[in-house]
């Protein structure tokens, strides 16, 4: 199994397209989504990319399942994307291949 991560609105609707295969866990992370749940997890939103680098969410819990191998997907035009070094950081223990 493989963990496909998508971190901000665009990301996400790419990870999300992985759901139809059975080998890979979908995590989604953005501010659309309405209440955190296994693989769907809320990102606050900011006015600026230093907010959202000061308030990097915990997710120690959220990946607690995730596969030892993961493809993560950022979509650098979202704002959300400022969140991807303090996320990649928490994956230090896994394979992590960043599209």
């Amino acid at each position: 199994m493989m963990s496909v991560v998508g971190i901000g609105n665009g990301a996400s609707a790419i990870a999300a397209r992985f759901k139809e295969h059975s080998q890979y866990n979908i995590y989604c992370l953005n501010d659309k989504v309405k209440k955190n749940s296994k693989g769907n997890f809320k990102l606050k939103t900011f006015d600026s990319p230093e907010e959202y680098e000061d308030n990097i969410p915990n997710l120690k819990k959220f990946f607690k399942d995730a596969d030892k191998h993961m493809q993560v997907f950022i979509m650098g035009s979202s704002l959300s994307s400022n969140y991807s070094l303090g996320i990649l950081e928490q994956l230090q223990d896994k394979k992590v291949d960043v599209f």
